[in-house]
Parts: structure tokens; sequence; C-alpha cells
């Protein structure tokens, strides 16, 4: 591929929709604009009134190598620690296996604002937002 090619966000939203979110304890999956009971249910049993599904992987889509990865994955999750945040670990797996599964979390309470600066902090183009009977939705940083 060019190296100036530029993917616009209408192409970003194509492969963030056809994605499955996966939390691995509880087992639940979610997609973007879905509705998700099982969600629904995690936030009333974890009394969070709303989610952000979020990765430090890959900043700016670009591939980096898992120790790589790793690294950026525990500085995320070291931010969450220090900010008393209660996240599920899962991953975001495209569906047409076009882009390599991501480890990602699912943060209990983070807001949409708060999941968005988050976001840019490590260099991400978007997050899934999503509150209590609210599809989850697609928001770019």
């Amino acid at each position: 591929m060019d190296d100036s090619y530029k993917p616009s966000d209408e192409q970003f939203r194509t492969w963030y929709e056809n994605t499955l979110y996966k939390v691995y304890k509880p087992a639940i999956s979610f997609r973007i604009g879905q509705p998700a009971a099982d969600v629904d249910q995690l936030l009333q049993t974890c009394q969070a009134g709303c989610f952000t599904f979020i990765t430090a992987w890959n900043p700016d889509s670009v591939p980096l190598p898992p120790a790589e990865n790793d690294i950026r994955q525990k500085a995320l999750i070291q931010f969450l620690q220090e900010n008393k945040y209660g996240w599920l670990e899962g991953q975001g797996v495209s569906l047409d296996k076009s882009w390599p599964a991501e480890e990602s979390l699912f943060v209990l309470g983070m807001t949409r604002t708060t999941g968005q600066e988050l976001a840019k902090k490590f260099g991400q183009k978007a997050i899934v937002f999503g509150a209590m009977h609210k599809v989850p939705e697609l928001v770019f940083c």
C-alpha cells in the first residue's frame, strides 16, 4: 500500500462497525449500533451507568510489535488503576479478519469525554462508548 494513503473517517467507521467487541469474563460481546442486553446487564450488575471500550494497541492504526503493544496496554492499565477505574479485559476482533485482534479494556463508568481524552493520549482514533439502555456507539477522538 502507498504510504501516502490515508483512509477516511468513513472507511474507519466501516472497519470499526465490522468489529466484534468482546469481554472475556463475563463472556459477552457486542457491536456498534446494535442493541446489547448483555452489556446493560453487566452495567447494572457493576452499578455503572456507562462504559468506554478502549485499547492502547496500534496507535494511529499503525501495527506495532506485540511487545510494544503490551507495554502501551500496561500503561493504560496503570492510568486506570491510578484513577480508580474498574475494567474488564476484552478484545476487538475484525469480523472479516482484515485487521489483527487488539487487546482492549471495557472501562466501567468512564464517560465519553474522559474516554476521548484518554484515547487521544494513547494515539487512538476512536473509542466505543455505551450507556445503560443505549446502543454502543463509535466516538471519534
